[in-house]
């Protein structure tokens, strides 16, 4: 992932326990792509896979309503929204050495072809969730509108 992240946002050490456990995984392809997890201090979090190579792995991680949650599986809640509807940390963590950072991150700074696709919903038989519009998701972007039955594929959850 090609990601500018300032030492500044920086978070630290502590507040998420490494490695990371997946209490529960809503997607899983060769891995768990989607899943739930804690920080330190107990509050859900929505892990997403962002991302890994050769050297690194990134895991977007935002934390989750019961509501947002239960949105989410019933597929009323697209991926990208419950992810970007409040504050978002990003984990980076070496694929060798175990070693990790954390930076609170928002969608500016993120590659779009490491998001979710707007509207794409966690599971391939909910309907594709057409994006709010920019006025009314800056009001609630947890409400999604639901449409037809798009097309979908593993990969399309990434763009």
């Amino acid at each position: 992932m090609n990601i500018e992240l300032d030492p500044s946002t920086r978070i630290p050490e502590g507040l998420l326990p490494l490695p990371l456990p997946e209490e529960r995984v809503l997607y899983m392809a060769e891995q768990p792509i989607v899943y739930l997890t804690r920080n330190s201090q107990g509050q859900v979090m929505l892990a997403y896979l962002a991302g890994e190579d050769a050297r690194h792995r990134f895991t977007l991680l935002a934390p989750i309503s019961d509501r947002d949650l239960r949105l989410l599986e019933q597929g009323q809640l697209s991926m990208r929204d419950a992810l970007t509807g409040t504050w978002m940390w990003l984990l980076r963590e070496c694929q060798r050495t175990g070693a990790a950072g954390l930076w609170a991150v928002c969608l500016a700074q993120l590659p779009e072809n490491h998001l979710p696709h707007p509207g794409t919903p966690l599971l391939p038989e909910h309907d594709f969730i057409a994006p709010a519009s920019p006025a009314r998701a800056s009001v609630d972007p947890s409400t999604p509108r639901v449409i037809g039955v798009g097309p979908w594929s593993p990969g399309a959850i990434r763009r």
